[in-house]
């Protein structure tokens, strides 16, 4: 069957997530000008299961989120702070879409801003994303573990909190979890404006396993990837050239995360 569906209200969605019987979709919406965190589930047919927005005296929304048979746990970003920058958001809703809990993870010389969350086999949370300075200059990736007990505690406890120094600048677009070891896919810039694609592998400790910069003579930026079965991974994104435009990308590595010409 297929259908389309316009939720009626002003806003935008940026993570969808299966479930058995449909999704759960995740973004903001906007109401007196302000944005509000946004959560809902729809059944197979696009129908409404259930909605939950959450909002404060600024901006909050929903980028990424993990679900688990009993509960769902997102990510996004809050400026609802005194010096109205953003902050690392965590919420924690029932499977039925209630808000048990809510948290915020940040510094006040920089913005956090979260790109995806993932989950190791033992419970531990990841969560990749970047810093900027409060003029949005310099940009620098970072990892965060939450502990497990975010399953079983109303509160955030933080493992670590890791900003990476990959070149003068780097953003992680993606985190993904696989056999124990986390990885992070992004890009750097070591002079302006040439961006060049980073692997970085460590393991649940924060001890790093490999790391890799594929460098091009353009800007290669990578959104999203895949950890194969072999253990390389393909990953999708795109190409600025200089005064042409801009180009898809695809790039698979091997196993040892080398491109094979």
């Amino acid at each position: 069957m297929r259908w389309s569906n316009i939720i009626n209200e002003q806003g935008s969605f940026s993570s969808i997530k299966n479930t058995v019987n449909g999704w759960i979709i995740g973004g903001y919406i906007i109401t007196n000008n302000q944005k509000e965190a946004y959560l809902l589930e729809i059944g197979s047919t696009g129908n409404k299961i259930w909605e939950n927005t959450y909002g404060r005296e600024k901006d909050e929304e929903i980028i990424d989120m993990i679900v688990s048979n009993n509960n769902i746990i997102a990510i996004g970003t809050s400026n609802s702070n005194p010096e109205r920058q953003k902050d690392l958001l965590i919420l924690k809703y029932s499977r039925e879409g209630i808000l048990i809990f809510q948290d915020e993870y940040g510094y006040t010389s920089f913005n956090e801003n979260p790109t995806s969350i993932s989950r190791d086999s033992e419970g531990n949370i990841y969560i990749s994303g970047y810093t900027t300075t409060l003029n949005e200059r310099e940009w620098k990736g970072f990892i965060l573990k939450i502990n497990k007990q975010i399953e079983n505690l109303n509160s955030l406890e933080v493992d670590f909190f890791e900003i990476l120094s990959i070149r003068a600048l780097s953003r992680v677009e993606d985190i993904y979890v696989d056999n124990n070891k986390i990885y992070l896919i992004g890009y750097s810039v070591e002079s302006w404006p040439d961006y060049d694609i980073f692997l970085r592998v460590i393991n649940s400790n924060n001890i790093l396993i490999d790391q890799r910069i594929y460098e091009g003579k353009d800007r290669e930026i990578i959104k999203s990837f895949k950890i194969l079965s072999n253990g390389g991974f393909i990953g999708v994104g795109e190409i600025i050239v200089e005064n042409q435009g801009s180009f898809p990308l695809i790039m698979k590595t091997d196993k040892d995360y080398k491109i094979r010409k």
